[in-house]
């Protein structure tokens, strides 16, 4: 009764983005349309990507079965991109089955080639979009605020914004915080902080805090009374009022004698350690990343990523000689994190692809287009997931008016790491007169895919080629590729095997290829997704 009340008096029904509809709103809208049936819905299923927030493709590709008087009015004049960045990114999306059939045009100029950097490295990829930036606004004059970086998880932002602000730069984050302004990087740098700089009070309280170690606010602020009585630091009165404070219960003691003796641990481990190294101690001795994963069940995978991505930045630091160890690495993210006039209202914008729909600017950065990471490494085991990581390359490709430039990278380091890593599927469905390759890109590395998503021309098993023959070793402060001997001993490895690494954490081996140094295993850990790991140079062990 209350339905067809409603059903009604609503004569008239417009729905705006019916692709981002979720089953309640889709359920609302068959409700009031119910007696007049007078609906208008705008939407292109080319663009649904919020499957992550309850949306439902299905919705808008059942329209015409749920509503089957409606009227199809196809709006394919694009007015926004040149014609060959909107050829390019309509022969990818074409790859999708689940998708009206639809033949964009637009009447602006063809335009430049798109442009592929294929770089050795991660931080050579994010030198060439800062670099090529300043380029453009020198030779093109466009300004800096007309440019974007879109990149699939916001950990991919770290090295960009580094870049960025060593070169006094400006720059706005859209949609999130600023790396280093991120809880959990700030939570694991309280950690750090404290064992360089024991008695810095806001440190302990927050080391103190998270992860929980059973120290409750009570015991806490007797902390802090005690530190003002005795004129000293919160961790010199904590150490005080363990050796002697009988005022604290049992429970409180106990908690904050394993608080201090975790930090004592850490500084004697962290002494004939790496920097890289130190932090991974860190991250695995408080038991951060599963931490996150109890606190966080929604997005704990993003926070995991820039834990991952802060180890990777002390392992720079480490390559680049890691003047003053921890105590210098910290030094270097406080001038990062505290050059509050970077980010303002002027300047490139860094932000997700998600973030970005709906916005358009005349130069257009793609970065991290190596597999696992676009497309991410969980949409392989989703249904529909790869689909929906084409249409996030098709909105990135169409958030751009006048130039697109993609960047991808060899080798890519994960948890301070070199891993190789193949150039993303995405790369091998544009048209190649479309592109203009630079960089040490290879065209016959990229993966193709046929219609609906399935992948081919893959290598499989042993035949699997990687883009890159030889190791990448640190020297310099860069990744140096080398070729590697031929060895002949066997791996203690087989496919299927359980092994553990350090910084993924437990998985199961799934393909190996190469022999001796050469030795590299397709991993899937439980946390990390699928990896390609080198156990020459890393510690695998394999689990009982």
């Amino acid at each position: 009764e209350i339905a067809e009340r409603y059903a009604r008096r609503t004569r008239w029904l417009l729905v705006d983005e019916y692709q981002d509809t979720n089953p309640l709103q889709y359920a609302l809208i068959r409700h009031l349309a119910a007696v007049h049936g007078n609906v208008c819905c705008v939407g292109d299923e080319d663009q649904s990507i919020y499957s992550f927030r309850g949306a439902d493709i299905r919705n808008i590709l059942d329209f015409t079965r749920d509503f089957a008087d409606a009227r199809i009015v196809k709006l394919e004049q694009n007015y926004r991109s040149t014609g060959t960045i909107l050829a390019a990114a309509s022969k990818v999306i074409a790859n999708n089955a689940e998708r009206h059939d639809k033949t964009l045009w637009t009447e602006n100029p063809g335009g430049r080639k798109i442009i592929h950097y294929a770089a050795r490295d991660d931080r050579e990829e994010a030198d060439f979009v800062v670099e090529s930036m300043l380029a453009l606004r020198r030779e093109e004059e466009i300004p800096l605020e007309e440019m974007a970086v879109l990149y699939r998880t916001n950990a991919t932002s770290r090295l960009f914004e580094d870049r960025l602000t060593s070169r006094g730069i400006h720059y706005r984050i859209f949609g999130s915080l600023r790396f280093y302004d991120r809880k959990e990087i700030k939570d694991l740098l309280a950690w750090l902080r404290l064992l360089a700089h024991p008695d810095s009070d806001q440190d302990f309280l927050r080391a103190a805090a998270t992860p929980p170690r059973g120290l409750g606010a009570k015991t806490l602020e007797g902390v802090g009374e005690r530190a003002t009585e005795w004129g000293c630091s919160r961790h010199e009165a904590a150490r005080r009022m363990v050796d002697g404070e009988s005022t604290l219960t049992a429970r409180a003691r106990g908690a904050l004698q394993r608080f201090l003796a975790t930090l004592a641990d850490l500084r004697e481990v962290g002494r004939g350690l790496s920097t890289a190294a130190w932090v991974t101690a860190v991250i695995d001795a408080v038991g951060l990343m599963e931490y996150l994963e109890r606190a966080y069940p929604a997005d704990h995978t993003q926070r995991a990523e820039n834990i991952d991505a802060l180890v990777s930045a002390a392992e720079e630091h480490d390559e680049a000689g890691a003047p003053d160890g921890l105590a210098g690495f910290l030094d270097r993210v406080s001038l990062r994190s505290d050059t509050d006039d970077v980010q303002g209202q002027n300047g490139p914008c860094l932000m997700t692809i998600h973030a970005a729909k709906g916005l358009e600017f005349d130069v257009v950065f793609i970065a991290a287009l190596n597999e696992d990471l676009f497309p991410h490494a969980r949409a392989r085991h989703e249904n529909g997931g790869l689909e929906e990581e084409r249409r996030l390359m098709y909105v990135a490709m169409t958030r751009a008016r006048k130039r697109l430039l993609l960047t991808s990278a060899h080798f890519r380091r994960q948890y301070g790491e070199p891993v190789l890593s193949r150039p993303s599927l995405f790369l091998g469905e544009i048209p190649r007169k479309l592109l203009e390759e630079r960089g040490s890109a290879r065209r016959e590395d990229l993966p193709r895919a046929r219609p609906g998503g399935a992948l081919a021309g893959v290598p499989r098993r042993e035949s699997r080629r990687t883009p890159a023959a030889g190791t990448a070793r640190p020297r310099g402060g860069e990744l140096r590729f080398e070729p590697d001997p031929a060895a002949g001993d066997d791996s203690i490895f087989r496919r299927g095997m359980q092994v553990h690494h350090p910084g993924f954490g437990r998985g199961r081996i799934l393909e190996i290829s190469g022999r001796g140094q050469r030795l590299t295993l397709d991993i899937r850990f439980e946390r990390a997704g699928r990896k390609r790991i080198m156990p020459h140079y890393t510690t695998l062990q394999p689990c009982d």
